[in-house]
């Protein structure tokens, strides 16, 4: 897996600052989730999915976007439909098209297979270019689990409308961990 920089990092030992290499560029994905752009650093994804074998399983008494579950080699994921997860409308549709895809995330012990549509590979991205938003600095419209903001060649849109959101995936795989647990379920549409 690919060593993503965050916003954070030190010259080596020995060399001084103004001469330290530049940090990696970040990994990722676009897709839409519930009519909205997001990118996603490929280091919170564990691996992509572009079918499922066979239909997810219901969960009983579950919430509305936890899908089911099915088997994935010898794992049992849980699909979540993301769109509906963000409070957003039912994003899996009864057939699965080709741009359709699975980001599958880890936490504790629990797999989740988080529903996309519009899947693109972006390839890399310049750091510079990604504003990690830090919640003194979160708008009121801004959408929930807001990771931070992608500006393409740098430029700052007066707007955050012009920039694409990246999804802070790991924390949504934990809330819904939570909320299947029976802990506090995070607001989202039933």
């Amino acid at each position: 897996m690919p060593h993503i920089a965050d916003d954070h990092h030190d010259a080596p030992l020995g060399m001084p600052a103004d001469v330290a290499p530049t940090p990696p560029e970040i990994d990722c994905v676009f897709c839409t989730i519930a009519g909205r752009r997001w990118g996603v650093r490929l280091r919170d994804v564990e691996r992509i999915v572009a079918q499922m074998d066979a239909p997810p399983v219901a969960i009983p008494h579950s919430p509305a976007w936890a899908r089911g579950i099915f088997r994935l080699g010898a794992d049992f994921v849980t699909l979540i439909d993301t769109s509906r997860f963000l409070g957003g409308a039912v994003s899996i549709p009864p057939r699965w098209q080709r741009d359709h895809a699975l980001l599958l995330c880890s936490v504790a012990d629990a797999q989740f297979g988080f529903f996309v549509s519009e899947l693109s590979l972006a390839g890399a991205i310049d750091p510079a270019e990604l504003h990690l938003v830090r919640a003194a600095e979160a708008l009121p419209t801004d959408p929930p689990y807001l990771l931070g903001r992608y500006y393409p060649q740098g430029e700052r849109v007066a707007q955050a409308g012009g920039a694409i959101h990246f999804l802070d995936v790991q924390r949504v795989a934990a809330d819904c961990l939570h909320a299947l647990d029976g802990e506090d379920a995070p607001d989202a549409a039933d």
